[in-house]
């Protein structure tokens, strides 16, 4: 399966409760602010980068990230926020927080 790194970048973001729905609807897409290392432990991904083990080409998840983009950026009126998807096989991270199990599950 298919394992993605995705950078979106909301512009002008005044009211964090929009950042919570943002996430919300990377969700509902399988899209998800944290990794799992190769250790089988979970970390957090620096803020704006969410993770995807999707079954789907990279244009495509672009354009299902930049529909999500645009359905929060027209209800709030924000600027387009530049987006980068990038397809990894091997990927390394270092000094991330692990999360424990009492905080992935909330």
């Amino acid at each position: 399966m298919p394992h993605y790194i995705v950078k979106v970048m909301l512009q002008e973001v005044e009211n964090e409760e929009i950042y919570h729905e943002f996430n919300l609807a990377m969700a509902d897409e399988d899209g998800y602010p944290y990794i799992t290392g190769s250790d089988k432990k979970i970390y957090v991904l620096p803020p704006d980068e969410f993770e995807f083990d999707v079954e789907v080409a990279v244009d495509t998840l672009l354009n299902i990230v930049k529909l999500v983009c645009s359905r929060i950026e027209k209800k709030h009126n924000l600027k387009p926020s530049p987006i980068v998807v990038v397809e990894s096989k091997n990927i390394r991270f270092a000094n991330l927080e692990q999360l424990n199990e009492d905080e992935f599950d909330s």
